[in-house]
Formats: C-alpha cells, sequence, structure tokens
C-alpha cells in the first residue's frame, strides 16, 4: 500500500506532463495563427497594367544606365542572360528593349522588363522555362531597380 508521500510525486508529474501538453498546443496554435497572419499579409495583389506602366516610368526616369550595368553582373544576371550560355539558359540581354516592346501587348517595354524582373512567371519567352529567382523585386533596392532598368533600356544592354 502506498503512503500519501509516494502518491504526491506521481500526482505531480501527472500534473506536469498535462501543463506540458497545454502549453504545447497554445504554443502551436499561436504558431498557426501568425503562419495564417503572414500568409495573408505577404500575398499583395497583382498591380494592374496601368500601376506597372506609372512603377516602370517613375523607376525609368530616376535610372542610371552605368549603374545598370554594373548591377546585373554584381546580382549575377549575366550568367544566364547573355548570348554565349550554353543551351541558352535565359533570353539574352541583347536587343531586349526591343523585344520586350513586342513580347505583352499593350505593356511598353519597361512594365514588361519591370513586369519580369518582380514576377518572374507573369512572361516566360517561349523556349524557356521560369527559372529566374522569384525574389528579385524584393531584393533590389529601388534605386537599383532604377538602374537595371534603365540600362536595360539602351541599345548597349548585353
Amino acid at each position: 500500500m502506498q503512503t500519501e508521500s509516494q502518491q504526491t510525486p506521481k500526482s505531480r508529474n501527472n500534473l506536469l506532463v498535462i501543463v506540458a501538453l497545454v502549453l504545447l498546443v497554445a504554443i502551436s496554435a499561436g504558431f498557426l495563427v501568425l503562419f495564417i497572419s503572414f500568409q495573408n499579409t505577404s500575398n499583395d495583389p497583382t498591380p494592374s497594367a496601368q500601376e506597372v506602366e506609372e512603377l516602370a516610368a517613375a523607376l525609368l526616369a530616376i535610372g542610371v544606365p552605368e549603374r545598370g550595368e554594373t548591377l546585373i553582373v554584381d546580382y549575377g544576371c549575366t550568367t544566364c542572360h547573355r548570348t554565349s550560355v550554353l543551351n541558352q539558359i535565359a533570353p539574352s540581354f541583347s536587343g531586349i528593349a526591343e523585344r520586350a516592346a513586342q513580347e505583352a501587348p499593350p505593356l511598353s517595354a519597361p512594365a514588361y522588363i519591370y513586369q519580369s524582373i518582380t514576377s518572374p512567371a507573369a512572361h516566360v519567352v517561349e523556349g524557356h522555362n521560369n527559372i529566374m529567382p522569384q525574389d528579385y523585386g524584393q531584393r533590389l533596392s529601388e534605386q537599383e531597380f532604377a538602374d537595371i532598368l534603365a540600362y536595360l533600356m539602351t541599345a548597349d544592354a548585353q
């Protein structure tokens, strides 16, 4: 027969297990709520064509092509976007402004390029796969984006 002093530790252990389980469920529920909240706030609606045109025009107005040329090398864009890449991983930057103007009417070339960088899946050129990193819209500062866009709109883009 167990004495009262022997039952107390067992009861305490059971109580500790119950408290631990309740805390675990509460923490899990908290993380679930945070995850759902994060998903709901991180899914920004896609901007309209007019908004894309306005954003691209504003960026183009402050862009410095010479800095953009350096940035596409720094960000590794030329690893895939050049004529000499085997298997033509991505469209070359050579002549991109002219091609972009024809790719998705009524979008202008700057708007098409803007959207292709911020939402690569929006315009996948035939014969290529959607392998471009999806986060350049978040990684690039506004000025970096403007500079890259300004460079890509020049005849010198390669």
